[in-house]
């Protein structure tokens, strides 16, 4: 069984679920059909002009500033008339640990949804209050569901218009049929710079059930207690500084993390993080994002998807003894390698996915523009792409 899903269910935590319906795709349509016309597009990058001009658009008038609260509000009008369920980039995935059957699937526009049948059919989860940006699921091991809530990606590397904050984290302690807020991670209102504006990664220790970690706006937090209270971890970066990634090993022993341009290790159970930029061949600059993995199988393989600011792929790199050294298995400089690029643009600070199999450490997948797969003997193979460009 473990081998059926490491080649059947982990790819499709890295692919971009995309859910359709003829109303929306005619709304969305008439979006860019109006940008083309637009002074923005074109920019040299239509993709970050498209963004920009998102901006504009949602933008109050009078300030020129997004009012969140009332985007939301807006968004929710949509949701009642069936228009933001309809498409939706997915940044959460998570396989039910008691059931294979049962996924759950985060959308940064449209919710939280889950399948009960092993994706043939969907219906939404309700009870988020509204807050339909979902970017970050996990579960404990005694089966209790944590989502994150917000996507910061575009605001905190300081693109023109960034998704839109949440309301910090939702639990469920019945498989996923209700959820709740936990008021520990509520978030200020019309804010997208709170602490728990954007859940970005949750990830639960795999021997406590009441210990989760989650990459927030503002440094990694850890709680002890189920989600009732959280800590800063504390490490030598500005405890305002987004954190993007954060990964625990199968034993709970290694945690690793990345918060701004920086990456940080623990090899004590997250009771010590060292920053590791620089040494042991992990690079020290021209670090826009870092997206983590770490090997189910053999904790000591680790790896990192790197792209710099511009989006570009600066390095894949694999560790094969818990972090200590690294290597490069991906060049940036490869002219056929570009997991991260198309034609129009790189986007490795916003598509930037990685997935180890689960019974061999040295089987990698990677999701940008497209999807791939790497072992040391066949090497890279682009296994996957969209016909329309849309990221995996």
């Amino acid at each position: 069984m473990k081998t059926l899903l490491s080649y059947l269910f982990l790819p499709a935590t890295i692919f971009a679920f995309i859910l359709l319906q003829d109303g929306f795709d005619a709304y969305e349509k008439k979006q860019v059909s109006e940008f083309t016309k637009s002074k923005y597009a074109s920019k040299a990058q239509n993709f970050f002009g498209y963004w920009e001009w998102l901006n504009k658009i949602r933008s109050n008038p009078a300030t020129g500033k997004i009012d969140y609260k009332a985007f939301q509000n807006a968004r929710e009008q949509a949701l009642t008339h069936k228009l933001s369920t309809k498409r939706s980039l997915t940044r959460a995935f998570l396989i039910d640990r008691n059931d294979y059957n049962k996924l759950f699937a985060g959308g940064v526009a449209g919710g939280l949804w889950t399948s009960d049948d092993a994706g043939y059919n969907w219906k939404q989860v309700t009870g988020f209050e509204g807050y339909a940006t979902v970017a970050s699921i996990c579960q404990s091991i005694n089966g209790d569901i944590y989502v994150g809530t917000g996507e910061g990606l575009y605001s905190n590397f300081g693109f023109a218009a960034g998704g839109l904050p949440g309301n910090g984290i939702y639990k469920s302690t019945d498989g996923g049929d209700t959820f709740s807020h936990l008021t520990s991670t509520s978030a200020t209102l019309n804010s997208a710079s709170d602490i728990w504006s954007h859940v970005n990664r949750l990830v639960a220790d795999p021997n406590d059930s009441l210990k989760l970690y989650a990459a927030t706006e503002k440094g990694i937090r850890v709680s002890t207690d189920g989600g009732g209270s959280w800590s800063l971890i504390n490490l030598d970066v500005s405890s305002s500084s987004p954190s993007m990634d954060i990964e625990i090993s199968s034993d709970g022993n290694t945690v690793i993390g990345a918060v701004s341009q920086y990456c940080y290790l623990s090899t004590d159970g997250g009771d010590n993080f060292t920053r590791i930029n620089g040494d042991g061949g992990f690079p020290s600059s021209s670090i826009g994002r870092i997206e983590l993995a770490i090997a189910p199988s053999d904790n000591n393989y680790i790896y990192a998807g790197i792209a710099n600011g511009g989006g570009d792929l600066v390095g894949i790199y694999q560790s094969k003894d818990g972090g200590s050294n690294w290597t490069v298995i991906g060049p940036g400089s490869s002219q056929s390698f570009k997991p991260y690029s198309s034609s129009a643009q790189s986007q490795g600070t916003y598509d930037n996915s990685l997935g180890v199999a689960l019974d061999d450490p040295e089987k990698l997948f990677v999701g940008g523009v497209g999807l791939y797969s790497w072992t040391p003997t066949d090497g890279w193979n682009k296994i996957a792409t969209t016909s329309d460009g849309d990221p995996t």
